[in-house]
This record gives structure tokens, sequence and C-alpha cells, in this order.
């Protein structure tokens, strides 16, 4: 009777150090969930801000297209207005030279 109380005090023993150990295991997956959730809502949170970064990048770039598009179209017709202009000015000094 003895013997088989040692035999089951034995393996109450390595049961409890096995729950201890499983325990401990479950504590540092706990930890290391933990830990890459708030890894992963971090980078979620850096991939929001980056998008919305590109997001006002591209609606600048659009923007300036758009006056360079403006800009563009005024030297062209201050560029055309320059040439009629001479054009005008050529011709009224030729006919006043053949005067």
């Amino acid at each position: 009777l003895a013997s088989q109380r040692r035999q089951l005090e034995s393996t109450i023993t390595a049961m409890q150090s096995d729950l201890d150990e499983a325990v401990n295991e479950l504590k540092n997956s706990e930890e290391r969930s933990k830990k890459a959730t708030a890894d992963a809502s971090r980078v979620v949170e850096q991939l929001r801000e980056e998008q919305e970064r590109s997001a006002q990048i591209e609606r600048a770039r659009k923007a300036l297209e758009q006056q360079v598009k403006e800009v563009q179209s005024r030297f062209d017709d201050a560029g055309n207005s320059s040439v009629k202009d001479g054009k005008r000015l050529i011709s009224k000094l030729e006919q006043h030279v053949r005067k």
C-alpha cells in the first residue's frame, strides 16, 4: 500500500510538473499572440497612413498637371497673340512704307 501511495504521489508530482509546463507554454503563447496582434495593428495603421499619404500625393500631382496644362495653354495663347500682333505691325509698317 505504501509503495502504491509513493507511486501515485510520484505520478501526481509528474502530472503537476507537466501541468505547470503546459500553463507556462500557454502563457508564453498568449504573450506572443498579444505581441503579434499589436504588431499587426501597428502595421495596419502604418499602411492606412501610407495609403492616405499616397492619395494626397496623387491629388497634388493631378492638380500640378492641371496647372501645367493651364500655363501651357496661356503660353500658347500668348505666343499666338504675339505672332498675330507682330504680323499686324509688319503689315502696318509695310503699308506705311508704301505710302
